[in-house]
């Protein structure tokens, strides 16, 4: 989406807070955009990023900007950000986005901090108190665009896209346990932000994709060529449905941004998992339906519907 505007004449940089020793922090760097401040934080409250020293840091980085993305809108300093900025004169619109498909809700209606919300899809809009509705777009998922003309195969591999949750010693076992009742080898790419969490040895030897290891692969490469996909509440489930491979959910708390989707398994076990997997194939117009639904519309441009609703709010601010 930021590349988009830069495309489109304007111009972006990014303000980031990570925590002290957040091993995600590195993906700042891959952004096409200027990092104009970078300052780690213990814990996301007043204690560990004063007002005064969040005030400054605003003053200095924010100015005649159209729009200021929130990334997190569930807690400090978002909540904070968008407080000391409603006291300028003349000050920048304040966008919420959708942080992840699994959501705690609740948070984003204690702490609703922006002018507006891009949501993924109505019914994550709907999760948003009515007070505050009108105020949510619902304009998909702009990620998914760089995987429409993606070349996928059927690469002889699972690929298990880990989360912190189900932990790590729930799942080692049984991804052993795949491995021995289903013949092809799994493939484990954890959680940025956990990346050695899942430490998983298969037995068996790793095809290689493109000439290359998997582990060498982008992750585009290594969702496209996946056999099949597991994973707990990731949005790469969505990107995976995007690039019709099966998808099999693992029981977790984020399951309630899955609702209807019939590849969930019913424990953690190799048999739940593979029963999940023939459910998925057995009731594929679910898994479309689901699909459709959760993306708000597989048939257009996510970028484009979101650049589209901020441009016309940016408009709309400047006509008052």
């Amino acid at each position: 989406m930021f590349e988009k505007i830069i495309e489109d004449g304007g111009r972006c940089k990014a303000i980031y807070f990570p925590w002290n020793g957040d091993d995600s922090f590195h993906r700042m760097n891959d952004l096409k955009i200027p990092v104009q401040c970078k300052l780690e934080i213990s814990a996301l409250s007043n204690a560990a990023l004063p007002e005064e020293e969040l005030d400054r840091v605003l003053a200095q980085h924010i100015g005649e900007e159209d729009v200021v993305f929130l990334c997190d809108m569930q807690s400090y300093p978002s909540s904070k950000i968008h407080e000391i900025l409603l006291k300028r004169e003349r000050r920048p619109l304040v966008v919420g986005l959708q942080h992840g498909l699994f959501q705690s809700w609740w948070l984003y209606n204690r702490n609703f901090c922006a002018d507006y919300l891009l949501s993924f899809n109505k019914r994550a809009a709907s999760s948003i108190f009515p007070a505050y509705r009108k105020r949510v777009f619902p304009v998909g998922l702009p990620k998914l665009d760089r995987l429409a003309n993606l070349a996928t195969a059927d690469g002889g591999y699972v690929l298990y896209l880990a989360q912190k949750y189900p932990e790590a010693h729930l799942v080692e076992g049984v991804l052993q346990e795949m491995e021995k009742e289903f013949p092809i080898p799994v493939f484990v790419r954890n959680h940025p932000q956990y990346p050695e969490e899942v430490r998983h040895a298969g037995a068996r030897e790793m095809p290689l994709i493109n000439g290359k290891p998997i582990a060498d692969c982008s992750y585009e490469e290594q969702i496209a060529n996946a056999s099949w996909v597991l994973t707990s509440h990731s949005t790469g489930g969505l990107e995976a449905l995007y690039l019709k491979k099966s998808v099999v959910l693992l029981p977790n708390h984020g399951l309630t941004a899955w609702p209807d989707y019939p590849g969930v398994a019913f424990d953690i076990s190799a048999k739940a998992i593979f029963h999940a997997l023939g459910r998925t194939k057995a009731y594929r117009q679910d898994v479309d339906l689901f699909l459709k639904n959760a993306m708000e519309s597989k048939y257009r441009s996510h970028t484009k519907s979101a650049l589209s609703t901020i441009y016309a709010l940016v408009e709309k601010a400047r006509s008052f």
